[in-house]
């Protein structure tokens, strides 16, 4: 499991961020949902938002580095996109993931998809720090 922690120095698209600012974070770890093959948890990925202004941010693995994501409530999901990309004139993020209320995290990637739509290329449970 990461660090609980919350004074942790982020490295969000090259840019050297602490949890501590904009009011401090909220913070979700995913694991794979159907992991038969250990009786250890990897974590994939993490997830979390600075609480003062809703900025989003995906780390990889069990690290502190990663990208900004624009973070968005959807009724009672929780869900985060990043990776701009244009397509059809128009700006639209590459990647999504959303954490449903039963703690199950969809992760989407819209890069190949011509007209927007795209079934999950992951599932994985989600747990809170």
């Amino acid at each position: 499991m990461p660090s609980s922690a919350r004074d942790r120095i982020l490295i969000l698209d090259g840019i050297s961020i602490s949890e501590t600012a904009f009011g401090g974070v909220e913070r979700w770890y995913a694991v794979d949902k159907y992991n038969y093959d250990s009786f250890v948890d990897e974590v994939r990925f993490q997830v979390g938002y600075f609480k003062e202004n809703n900025i989003g941010f995906v780390l990889y693995g069990n690290g502190t580095e990663g990208e900004e994501a624009y973070f968005s409530r959807q009724g009672l999901d929780l869900r985060w996109d990043w990776g701009s990309y244009s397509r059809d004139g128009s700006d639209r993020f590459r990647y999504s993931f959303v954490i449903e209320p039963d703690g199950t995290g969809l992760y989407y990637d819209f890069s190949t998809s011509t007209d927007g739509t795209s079934k999950p290329r992951g599932i994985y449970k989600v747990r809170k720090f």
